[in-house]
Order: C-alpha cells, then sequence, then structure tokens
C-alpha cells in the first residue's frame, strides 16, 4: 500500500483494491472500517463511473443495453472500479495520483482519475472520469465506511441536515419524487444540503466534510459504521432521463472534489 504522512496524520491507499483509502489515523484514531471479505464495506473508495445502484445490473443508453455483474444481487452497484487495481501514477510523503482504465463491459473508453492530498488538518480528494471520444453518461463520488467506536472517545454523533431525500421504490431505486427527510435510520439520497455534514465523537474528534457534490448519500443503518458519501447524481440517474445526471465529453470531464476536515476534542 501507498502511505501518505503528515504531521500526526496518516493515511494507506491500496491501489490492489480500487485505489480505496484503507485507513485514515489521526493522533493514534483509525477512522475507517478495516479491510473485510465484502470489498462494498470496508475504508473509502471511489464510485465510478456510476453510483449506486442499477437495477439487475443493466445500462441502457443510445437504445443498447449492456450487462454488468451483480455484485449486490440482483444489481450492479457502486460502479466498476471500486476493486479493481490501480496505476499509481506519482506519489510523495503527503499526495498521490492514480488512475485506471475504463473497460469492458462498460462500453464507452476512457479512464478514470484520484488525486489524494493529506495536510495536517484536512484530507483533499479529486476524482475525475475522461473519455477517449465518446459522450456518455455517468455519476461518481465516494463512499467512506466510518466506525461508529475509535480508540478514545464516545459514540459517533452525525449532523446532517437537507431539503428533500428521493423517494425509492421497494430496490431502493428513485422513483424521481422528491419528499421530506424522515427520520433514521436512513438508506437515501438527498439534496439541498444546508450544511457541511459533521460527524463527531465527543472526547475524541470532530470532523466536517464538504463537496463540490450536488447530492448526497447517508447511510446509516450498520450498528459499527456510518456512511456519509458525496455524489454528482441520484442513484440509477444514468438510466433515468427525469434525474438529474452529467455527461463526460472528450474535452470535457466530470469532475468531484471532497474535502474531510477535522480538529481534535479535548477528553
Amino acid at each position: 500500500m501507498i502511505e501518505l504522512t503528515q504531521d500526526k496524520c496518516s493515511l494507506l491507499i491500496d491501489e490492489q483494491h480500487g485505489a480505496r483509502i484503507a485507513q485514515l489515523n489521526i493522533d493514534g484514531l483509525t477512522l475507517l472500517v478495516e479491510k473485510n471479505d465484502n470489498p462494498l464495506a470496508w475504508g473509502c473508495y471511489p464510485m465510478a463511473p456510476w453510483v449506486g445502484r442499477l437495477p439487475n445490473g443493466q445500462l441502457h443508453v443510445e437504445n443498447k443495453l449492456y450487462q454488468f455483474p451483480l455484485n449486490l444481487p440482483p444489481h450492479a452497484i457502486h460502479g466498476t472500479c471500486l476493486d479493481v487495481e490501480w496505476q499509481v501514477i506519482s506519489n510523495n510523503h503527503n499526495s498521490a495520483l492514480l488512475e485506471t482504465v475504463l473497460s469492458e463491459p462498460w462500453p464507452y473508453r476512457g479512464k478514470v482519475q484520484q488525486k489524494i492530498e493529506l495536510f495536517e488538518d484536512r484530507l483533499l480528494m479529486q476524482l475525475c472520469v475522461y473519455s477517449e471520444k465518446d459522450n456518455f453518461p455517468a455519476s461518481i463520488g465516494w463512499h467512506p465506511w466510518f466506525k461508529r467506536k475509535l480508540e478514545r472517545g464516545e459514540t459517533l454523533n452525525l449532523e446532517f441536515e437537507a431539503e428533500h431525500k428521493y423517494e425509492c421504490d421497494e430496490n431502493q431505486i428513485p422513483t424521481g419524487k422528491l419528499i421530506p427527510i424522515g427520520n433514521r435510520p436512513w438508506d437515501d439520497c438527498f439534496t439541498g444540503v444546508k450544511e457541511n455534514p459533521r460527524l463527531i465523537w465527543p472526547k475524541a474528534l470532530c470532523l466536517e466534510i464538504s463537496s463540490n457534490c450536488s447530492h448526497w448519500i447517508v447511510y446509516d443503518k450498520p450498528e459499527h459504521a456510518i456512511c456519509v458519501e458525496p455524489i454528482t447524481a441520484p442513484t440509477n440517474a444514468i438510466n433515468n432521463n427525469s434525474l438529474p445526471v452529467d455527461f463526460v465529453r472528450p474535452q470535457d470531464p466530470l469532475c468531484a472534489n471532497m474535502q474531510i476536515s477535522w480538529r481534535l476534542i479535548k477528553a
């Protein structure tokens, strides 16, 4: 793995498994769920060239049908890049640039790049999808798994407010209708986020996430972790003309940014 270090912080990048951040350590606190047998359920990994579920693993575009492996049967989820090997383009003690090629069964040629920069009080990440020659729909984002309990301090508390969430069908696929956010627990896509989400482990750490992404997924049903995911479009948007989605063009890549900043809390 690649290790980045800065003052009392360090992180590990697993280039063999999706260029994900395998662990983020701040002043002796390990924030992310450790590696396990489920590639969907640990670290902080990039999602590309789509986020969330593709119903039945199918992409319908330009009157053609493309089938993807069902990594969350009966659906394909979180893109094609989360558990493949990425190439290291450059790295030093506090930054790294990695990329992977978009290949079959994804029908459009291109690449995905991720840049990671570690500072003493924040982590900066940029994710971009590039096309070689075609225009195609895409959505991207990150899926961090934050542990509810750290080596010290109290149980994680999430501060999150949004105007709406997307109504979903029985398969957690958005219908396109916006509804009130309702009560927790959530496994939902939100829009109109009012303030940067904050994750607080009392007597240990306060963490804030900011992004230029227009949508967020919050998944706080697991007992051991909470996922707060900035994304550029809702689940299944690349299949649904009624949902907002971006197009990647040879001269116009799709890029997203995420910043995670923190401060320690005295016991």
